[in-house]
């Protein structure tokens, strides 16, 4: 069973906004912004067997690391205006930075 992450709300920022949020002034538009931080503990695998080259291995259970992320939430300030369609976008952290790719 995968154990359910804790979910928060992380410290009020020395600018009064989550790091890296959106450019674009979003209640202009009817919509908020919210950063949540989501926390845990990860499993790794370990091989139990050659790894052919097929992509189908066999693997085990290995250590276990706790781990926290956190995830910026853009929705209409009205809940009636929300019309159930839900875009993840993953920030791109490779050059050191959350970067969205799609979003700006």
């Amino acid at each position: 069973m995968i154990p359910t992450p804790a979910v928060s709300i992380p410290p009020a920022g020395l600018h009064g906004f989550p790091f890296l949020t959106s450019s674009v002034n979003l209640a202009t538009f009817g919509y908020s912004e919210q950063e949540f931080f989501i926390s845990g503990s990860a499993q790794s695998y370990v091989t139990a067997g050659p790894l052919g080259n097929n992509g189908v291995w066999s693997v085990s259970p290995g250590e276990t690391a706790p781990y926290l992320t956190r995830m910026i939430v853009r929705k209409p300030v009205d809940p009636a205006r929300f019309n159930g369609t839900v875009l993840v976008e993953w920030l791109n952290v490779s050059g050191g930075i959350d970067a969205e790719s799609e979003w700006d």
